[in-house]
């Protein structure tokens, strides 16, 4: 069984910035993973980002196909003028087929063969911790604004 690539970008259309990326998952769960990422504080320019304002980003799918490339996305976005943050050196040299360990976890996940890992109640807390700070933030920026 064959199990496509999803590419897809993070992007801020004001400011022109975007993250490309790839995954087996949704979207949904892969913004979620990242937002959970910034919660947490790890250090990439992506997270950086999400933690000020993640109400101002639109996660969109560009490709779901076998050979999604994301060297090619952001060639793409670069041409249009935007500036990336992906890591230097990071997926942007990616052959269009890797079988990464999380991939190869996620693929399992995905034919049914082991149970997915769920976040801890600790990660939970965290995760919901930083998005009510977010909501509360985006709520009184909103509020001044009217």
């Amino acid at each position: 069984m064959s199990t496509l690539d999803r590419i897809y970008a993070i992007v801020h259309q004001s400011r022109k910035q975007a993250y490309v990326g790839r995954t087996f998952m949704t979207l949904e769960a892969r913004w979620q993973r990242h937002l959970l990422a910034a919660a947490r504080g790890e250090e990439k320019l992506l997270f950086e980002e999400l933690r000020h304002a993640p109400q101002e980003w639109d996660i969109l799918e560009c490709e779901h196909s076998e050979t999604a490339s994301e060297a090619e996305w952001i060639a793409k976005f670069e041409a249009d003028g935007y500036s990336m943050l992906n890591e230097v050196g990071g997926n942007r040299k990616a052959p269009k087929r890797r079988d990464t360990a999380h991939e190869a976890e996620v693929k399992a996940v995905l034919e049914g063969v082991v149970q997915p890992k769920l976040p801890s109640e600790e990660e939970k807390a965290v995760f919901r911790a930083y998005m009510k700070k977010q909501r509360d933030e985006w709520a009184a920026r909103t509020t001044k604004q009217v």
